[in-house]
């Protein structure tokens, strides 16, 4: 999204994503196993880690550092909840070439739950950081209002941009690692984050040990909400290890409620009701997903 903002990348442009790519004194893996040319919004689709180093060297460190601040992280959001972390983001300037690479794909930095909807919030409601509230307004026993509490916001990223952001994180849970939340009447925008988590007895990322996140906005053409998932060392096989198996679940089960609750509109789908009786399914917004990948179908 920040390289979109900049200018230094189209959605559609072409990356190439090699097998093994050295940077910063390691070599990084791309998800495919292979040398592979990819769009930029497939690289957010399949979660590449190699794909997403390089447009952040687009940026620079400097610059992907600003933007880290900007969607909120490092600091606190400044909810109405006493105790809350600022998480960990050092500056740019105490980073290694290793270190901007891992910060890219969301490695070495720390972030609360709300912090990460609040930053999602950003990508997907026209590009505007707006502070979290538990309260509203206060009112008397007469309910007449005594104090309100405006939203406090600030522009991060442009609305077109915004919009892209929508589609691209809509490809994720349409064709990538989030499939699992994908609902038939309902465009989700998600994206999964699966991170190791450090394990001072071994002195390293304990492969058995991880965050799974999902991140999602409903409905995703025209967005009403932000749900962040976090499942902090879930207890499952080792295979299951991964966002897709853990949180993604849990991210469509609250989903679907929130939907019948709120009784929202479809936006993948109209229904309509002929002269025999019969409901017919007509699908709407066909042209919000993108339809021009590289990858090969069936690779994953």
């Amino acid at each position: 999204a920040s390289a979109l903002n900049e200018g230094l990348i189209g959605v559609n442009d072409v990356i190439f994503s090699p097998a093994k790519y050295p940077f910063g004194g390691k070599v990084f893996h791309n998800e495919f196993g292979k040398d592979l040319k990819i769009r930029a919004w497939e690289v957010i689709q399949h979660s590449d880690n190699v794909g997403i180093i390089k447009i952040a060297q687009m940026l620079g460190k400097e610059k992907l550092y600003q933007y880290l601040k900007k969607f909120g992280f490092g600091e606190k959001t400044g909810v109405e909840l006493a105790g809350e972390s600022k998480g960990i983001l050092r500056n740019w300037k105490k980073w290694k070439d290793v270190d901007f690479a891992t910060i890219s794909f969301g490695h070495n930095i720390s972030t609360t739950t709300l912090q990460l909807a609040s930053a999602f919030a950003v990508l997907v409601n026209g590009g505007y950081k707006v502070k979290p509230r538990l309260l509203l307004k206060v009112v008397d026993d007469k309910l007449q209002t005594i104090k309100v509490f405006p939203p406090i916001k600030e522009r991060v990223l442009s609305e077109e941009v915004s919009k892209i952001m929508r589609r691209v994180l809509t490809m994720v849970v349409e064709g990538g690692t989030g499939t699992a939340t994908r609902l038939s009447n309902f465009y989700v925008a998600g994206k999964t984050g699966t991170a190791r988590k450090w394990d001072p007895v071994l002195g390293d990322y304990n492969p058995l040990k991880i965050t799974a996140s999902f991140v999602g906005a409903f409905p995703a053409t025209n967005p009403q909400y932000v749900l962040a998932v976090t499942v902090d060392e879930p207890r499952v096989e080792k295979e299951s290890l991964w966002a897709s198996k853990t949180a993604v679940p849990l991210f469509r089960e609250l989903a679907e409620r929130v939907i019948l609750y709120e009784r929202l509109k479809p936006d993948k789908v109209s229904y309509e009701l002929l002269d025999s009786g019969e409901i017919r399914k007509v699908p709407v917004n066909e042209n919000f997903t993108f339809k021009n990948p590289l990858v090969k179908k069936g690779l994953f």
